[in-house]
């Protein structure tokens, strides 16, 4: 059962969400690009989710047919990405990259593992230590268990009726739809896959993300001294945060089941690296409305793992956009930016107007 399990958590979410991410960012960057393959992989997958998993929610539609449009979605990107990689073949020259480091970046690799398997073993045994906000959990197992999402009240398990008082945050941000989703690949309960299988996914995609925005802050430089002593001290901030339950989120991971912890650590850094991509395709005088359909992705992504990014996505997007207008002298950036905040408007409506009772007819 463990080893199927095991097989299914690497095809469906290492290899599929690399590939889609290999396919999106190629598109965007011209180019493959390795390291942020696995993170927009994901972040494209949410962003698809958030789409769908609304009007299905309204209209009051099983979640067969959200599952069957992203696997169908998350099949096509994959088999693109996958052509890409077969067409470039690209090639890694590892024994000339061994020969190459220095005895600090020695140093830096082992400091940096030592920190990680410390982390990684924090991470393991302090899983249940804050139960806040389990509802996440109980959301996603009465969607496998009805077949339908917000069809029962997280708190009582019964028919949803005029109690469920984060209903209009449910529906706008619906991070259990991905954790069902989770049992549904890997054929675990969704605990056992919020608890012991996302946390780890989830950082690898936020060291991926911050590695990506080292290199676009360093003018690409992609030192060992350089990228691992950050990542290191991130790691510490995490290792802080597993014994602060107070301020586990600020930091994610062991609270990652909630959307809001996985916003601060990946949404957030998505979006900032998306701005990143753009003001160098602005200096580099490239089109730079193909960083903006990322920066627009993950703005969505971020939207469906919390209601936060709701208002949270416009300030960043809003600000970031107009400095960035201003610098560049540029009204098209400050436009392109404010297109970009229209799915926080939409979302913003449609909480206020799908109340409870609208949804259920009372």
């Amino acid at each position: 059962m463990y080893v199927i399990a095991f097989i299914r958590i690497v095809l469906f979410f290492l290899i599929v969400p690399f590939l889609i991410g290999t396919a999106v960012t190629t598109k965007v960057l011209n180019k493959p690009s390795f390291l942020m393959a696995m993170p927009f992989g994901y972040i494209t997958v949410w962003a698809i989710l958030e789409a769908v998993t609304i009007p299905v929610t309204i209209a009051k539609l099983p979640f067969t047919v959200v599952t069957v449009i992203i696997c169908v979605a998350s099949a096509l990107l994959a088999a693109l990405g996958a052509k890409i990689l077969l067409k470039d073949r690209p090639s890694f020259d590892l024994k000339s990259n061994i020969k190459k480091l220095t005895k600090a970046d020695i140093i830096c690799i082992l400091l940096f593992a030592a920190v990680a398997v410390y982390t990684l073993y924090k991470l393991l045994v302090t899983f249940f230590y804050d139960e806040d906000d389990s509802r996440f959990i109980v959301n996603a197992v009465d969607i496998i268990k009805d077949n339908r999402i917000l069809a029962s009240d997280p708190v009582t398990g019964r028919p949803i009726w005029n109690a469920h008082g984060d209903f209009r945050k449910d529906l706008i941000a619906q991070w259990a739809a991905f954790l069902a989703l989770g049992q549904i690949g890997t054929g675990l309960p969704v605990a056992v896959f919020a608890h012991t299988v996302y946390p780890y996914i989830a950082l690898v995609l936020l060291f991926c993300l911050v590695t990506a925005i080292l290199c676009y802050c360093t003018e690409g430089r992609k030192d060992i001294t350089v990228i691992l002593p950050t990542l290191t001290v991130l790691l510490v901030l995490l290792i802080y945060g597993f014994y602060s339950l107070q301020g586990t989120e600020r930091f994610i991971m062991t609270r990652v089941w909630q959307g809001k912890a996985s916003l601060a650590g990946i949404g957030i850094c998505a979006v900032i690296l998306s701005f990143l991509i753009i003001d160098k395709m602005t200096e580099q005088d490239k089109k730079s409305i193909r960083g903006f359909i990322l920066l627009l992705i993950s703005n969505i992504a971020a939207c469906f793992m919390s209601s936060m990014a709701v208002v949270l996505g416009v300030t960043i997007i809003g600000s970031y956009g107009l400095v960035l207008g201003i610098r560049r002298k540029s009204i098209k950036l400050v436009i392109l930016s404010a297109l970009c905040c229209i799915p926080n408007v939409i979302l913003f409506l449609l909480s206020h107007y799908y109340t409870l009772y609208v949804y259920i007819g009372a």
